[in-house]
């Protein structure tokens, strides 16, 4: 038969493994959280000249996480937080977000997306970027692209009228790196 000393030496014992159990997770998931910020927020500059216009006014940006590079004026900052880039400027902001769908292709995707949402998407462009299906449209005063691939959507907006030429210049540019 235990001991009501044992008992309670083994109960603290129990707490103390707990506690550090809980310890041991938490910091394991900032850490985790911490790595995956690092990588998407790490600029990959372009090392090859033909990458960059002939001013050098322009900067690559890989996101490792969600897996594309972008060409971006040098002036603006980016930032990554799980699945969404925001390039900021003055004038600002770009957002490239990422969305998994169901849709095997981007107008069905977009026939649910505006019955859903009772949206007006207006002035419908198809495009090819770098042989991904593009649809440039606006939302309201929002001008959107949306790149597909592979079950993956990548919207690319801006409210922002001054940014009308960076965001198509920063669409154009982009690159989906599997």
């Amino acid at each position: 038969m235990m001991k009501i000393k044992d008992s309670q030496n083994l109960k603290r014992i129990l707490l103390v493994l707990l506690v550090l159990i809980i310890g041991g997770i938490l910091i394991s998931t900032k850490i985790t959280f911490d790595q995956i910020n690092k990588l998407g927020n790490a600029p990959t500059p372009s090392t090859n000249s033909a990458d960059k216009n002939i001013a050098g006014q322009k900067k690559t940006y890989s996101s490792k996480f969600m897996k594309f590079s972008i060409e971006v004026p040098q002036n603006f900052t980016v930032n990554e937080r799980f699945a969404t880039v925001t390039i900021t400027s003055p004038e600002g902001k770009i957002i490239i977000d990422r969305n998994g769908t169901n849709y095997s292709d981007l107008d069905s995707y977009l026939d649910n997306l505006s019955e859903l949402n009772k949206l007006e998407i207006r002035n419908k462009e198809k495009l090819e970027i770098n042989s991904l299906s593009t649809i440039k449209a606006f939302i309201g005063k929002e001008k959107v692209y949306f790149i597909y691939y592979d079950y993956w959507l990548f919207p690319i907006s801006t409210t922002s009228e001054e940014l009308y030429d960076e965001l198509d210049q920063i669409a154009q540019s982009f690159k989906y790196q599997p």
